[in-house]
């Protein structure tokens, strides 16, 4: 099972002999971009754990060697991008799982990977060495290419510059209407347009790209090695290491959609401070110093980029949540930091719990025109927008159809609260089926207290419904049978008095219980209550099993089956 394994950079090479399962580690950890032999060798602890200081590469020799050992050979060129193997183990690709080994064996922590799309893979040596040659000239042609220069210091000189045009342009405040954001409109949409216009400029100092494609290049893959390493964080309960701010994808690698996201709430910050530079001089803005200004809103840039944010990154500064996600580390807090309110029975699941929780960005607040959106031309975009319309026509009918015929409200009596019980209720649904059925009673819940704390701030209703969802999933996760009729019982007969007490929640209490209902049918099932799927800290999450986080086929399937 051992294969000789050659690995290559730009001024060196090593050899040695490994077992298969290494060399496929090996690969899989190319999907940090890794441009040197060090730079793979602290990659590869994303995939194996090592004693601080030792080395994936301390029995190597140096020079390449393709005499094939046991059960092969594999060869792996960091600067040409290229795997050469022929194995009887090994059977690469640029994508797949590979799993985690604690030091002493290999374990059954399986976690994905995607290399980028331009690694190239053989199952052959033959030419090995001329194909690597070539591919070496091709990247040598295009040096690496730093473009957070432009998107972050090119990009003040041009909003100072822009921002003199709109005022020049007659850009103004509406003063004739008492409507602050009817009066900000005009300069919204022209600020608006601005900052498309630069996203969407083919630009030289980037080779003939946009800005907007070096964003989007490399967002979904990065995305995805995050959501993996998120998966890896909560099996392993540590932390992946991630890349040195040195290494070359840091410097030089693709953004995420957090860098994304705050990187345009940055270049909208620096618009309305720079416009409202020059309207501080009133009538004689036009001569405000475009290259003085441009150095000033470098400061306010350094200044938004250093300030935490407490509402949205949970107190990280966004430049500390930019350069987590260059170092592809995913953003996870405890429970406790991720709940928002006491009163609600999913933030107290997380808060009694010991498990990390991730958060991330989504840019739900950003326009909704194509410079702003994740599609990658105007034809997806446009095409979109007409299915959008398409299917927004459909549900109004329908709306319509309902409430001539007095139908109530598919989902009534909730409002902000969505559970496709259908889909739970499906045994097909698999063994997430009774936690998530658990879940959906704590969605109902949170509605409920929500409602409950607005009529009657004084109210300790939800504190004993709290309590009784509390001793339902106690039971549920020490799957103590003895117990669970008396406390199910107790619940409802909660339910029956705060319905009594508070007749505008009448309904969902009553809701509420037939929802118990449905979780004391789904306990009669035997081999049910014995799943594991009734303990929280059991349930694995896999993520996307339909590969890229933007296709087609992940999207029909997320909102098909998705039971929230």
């Amino acid at each position: 099972s051992e294969v000789t394994l050659t690995v290559r950079d730009a001024t060196r090479s090593l050899h040695g002999t490994v077992h298969g399962a290494t060399a496929d580690r090996m690969v899989a950890a190319l999907a940090a971009e890794p441009e040197t032999i060090e730079e793979l060798d602290a990659a590869l602890r994303r995939w194996e754990r090592r004693e601080a200081g030792r080395s994936a590469f301390g029995h190597f020799r140096p020079g390449d060697d393709e005499t094939s050992w046991d059960a092969g050979v594999v060869i792996i060129d960091l600067a040409a991008r290229f795997i050469a193997y022929e194995s009887t183990w090994s059977n690469l690709s640029r994508e797949g799982s590979e799993n985690y080994h604690d030091g002493d064996q290999a374990t059954d922590h399986w976690f994905n990977f995607r290399l980028p799309s331009d690694w190239r893979i053989e199952n052959s040596l033959n030419c090995w060495r001329s194909i690597a040659d070539s591919r070496r000239a091709e990247r040598a042609k295009l040096p690496p290419l730093d473009w957070r220069v432009v998107a972050y210091d090119a990009i003040c000189d041009e909003i100072a510059a822009e921002c003199g045009r709109m005022w020049r342009e007659g850009v103004r405040v509406d003063g004739s209407t008492t409507d602050e954001y009817a009066a900000f409109a005009t300069v919204r949409a022209a600020i608006r347009e601005s900052h498309a216009k630069w996203l969407l400029t083919v630009r030289d100092d980037l080779r003939g790209r946009s800005p907007r494609e070096l964003f989007f290049e490399h967002r979904s893959r990065i995305n995805l090695d995050l959501q993996w390493r998120g998966s890896q964080w909560s099996m392993l309960g540590s932390c992946p290491s991630g890349l040195s701010r040195e290494a070359h994808a840091f410097r030089y690698g693709g953004a995420g959609t957090h860098e994304w996201v705050l990187h345009c709430e940055m270049v909208r910050h620096l618009y309305w401070e720079c416009w409202e530079r020059f309207s501080s001089f009133g009538a004689v803005g036009e001569r405000v110093d475009a290259s003085a200004e441009a150095a000033r809103l470098r400061k306010v840039r350094d200044e938004w980029l250093d300030t935490p944010q407490f509402a949205d990154l949970s107190g990280r500064a966004p430049r500390a949540v930019i350069e987590r996600e260059r170092m592809r580390m995913p953003e996870g807090v405890s429970g406790s930091e991720a709940h928002v309110d006491c009163d609600c029975p999913i933030c107290r699941m997380m808060m009694e719990s010991n498990d990390v929780y991730f958060w991330n960005l989504d840019g739900c607040n950003m326009d909704d025109e194509f410079a702003f959106t994740y599609h990658a031309t105007r034809e997806e975009y446009n095409k979109q927008q007409q299915e959008y319309e398409k299917w927004s026509a459909e549900f109004d009918r329908k709306q319509a159809e309902r409430k001539t015929l007095g139908l109530n409200d598919e989902n009534q009596p909730w409002s902000r609260s969505y559970v496709n019980w259908d889909y739970l209720d499906d045994q097909q649904a698999g063994r997430l089926s009774a936690f998530t059925l658990l879940f959906g009673v704590g969605c109902q819940l949170a509605e409920l207290n929500c409602d409950l704390k607005q009529a009657d701030p004084d109210t300790n209703a939800p504190s004993l419904l709290n309590r009784d969802f509390g001793n339902l999933r106690a039971v549920l996760n020490d799957r103590d049978e003895a117990l669970i009729e008396p406390v199910l019982n107790k619940f409802r007969e909660t339910l029956a008095d705060v319905a009594a007490s508070h007749a505008n929640s009448a309904a969902k209490c009553e809701a509420l219980s037939t929802t118990l209902a449905r979780l004391t049918r789904r306990l009669d099932d035997e081999d049910a209550f014995n799943d594991k799927s009734f303990s929280e800290n059991d349930v694995e999450w896999n993520g996307n099993p339909f590969g890229d986080d933007d296709s087609d086929e992940f999207n029909r399937r997320r909102d098909d089956d998705a039971p929230f």
